[in-house]
């Protein structure tokens, strides 16, 4: 009996699919290792961040705990100059993949990790299914720029140009954020629990159809 007949006595269906799978993750994170890679190594920066939509640049799918694991690994290229944007965009693509192949809530964590901008930037979910991220840690700029139907949960520092230029989205800061969060965002909603925050964001908003709130011990006090 040749070896292949052996090993199919050896193992279950099952077993050979979980095989098969680990192998077929292996191969796609390193291929996605070397192509976040380039991007890093790249010598233009690209101009208009609604690329990142294009899954002709990154068409992996890793499942929502994947892709938190993988932005820990990016650690290893912090001293990269273009670190903080390139990464932030990596991962958006890969938010935006996942979520057209079906899933949703994603985590991230960026406690480790000491500069990262762009997270979910340019994402799209739909109005039945807003796409969904909570991040734990800080963001230096750009959480969720150009969104649309989507919706963010930040626990750490939201920087600059949060929620910038989003449509349809809603983001719900419990720590500081910087200057210019929410300009240009349209029919998006802002939640805080940092008075500091109300005064920042407030004149953001207005007259664009956006709604702001101040979460006072709890309770939702809309301010806009």
């Amino acid at each position: 009996m040749n070896q292949f007949a052996d090993f199919l006595k050896v193992y279950k269906a099952d077993e050979l699919d979980l095989v098969r799978a680990v192998s077929v993750a292996d191969a796609t994170y390193s291929e996605l290792m070397r192509k976040y890679e380039d991007h890093l190594k790249s010598i233009e920066r690209p101009s208009n961040l609604h690329f990142v939509c294009d899954n002709k640049i990154i068409a992996e799918i890793l499942t929502p705990a994947e892709i938190n694991s993988f932005l820990q690994a990016t650690q290893q290229y912090e001293v990269n100059r273009k670190y903080s944007w390139e990464t932030g965009i990596i991962i958006s693509c890969l938010l935006q993949n996942s979520y057209n192949y079906g899933y949703n809530d994603f985590h991230l964590n960026t406690k480790a990790l000491s500069n990262i901008s762009n997270l979910g930037a340019c994402v799209i979910g739909t109005e039945d299914n807003p796409l969904s991220v909570a991040v734990q840690g800080d963001i230096v700029s750009s959480l969720g720029h150009g969104a649309q139907y989507s919706n963010f949960n930040s626990s750490g520092t939201a920087g600059d140009l949060c929620g910038s230029k989003a449509r349809y989205s809603s983001f719900t800061l419990d720590r500081s954020v910087g200057e210019r969060c929410g300009e240009g965002a349209i029919y998006c909603t802002f939640k805080t629990s940092v008075w500091e925050n109300v005064e920042k964001i407030r004149g953001n908003l207005s007259g664009f159809s956006n709604t702001l709130i101040y979460i006072n011990n709890g309770k939702e006090v809309r301010i806009i």
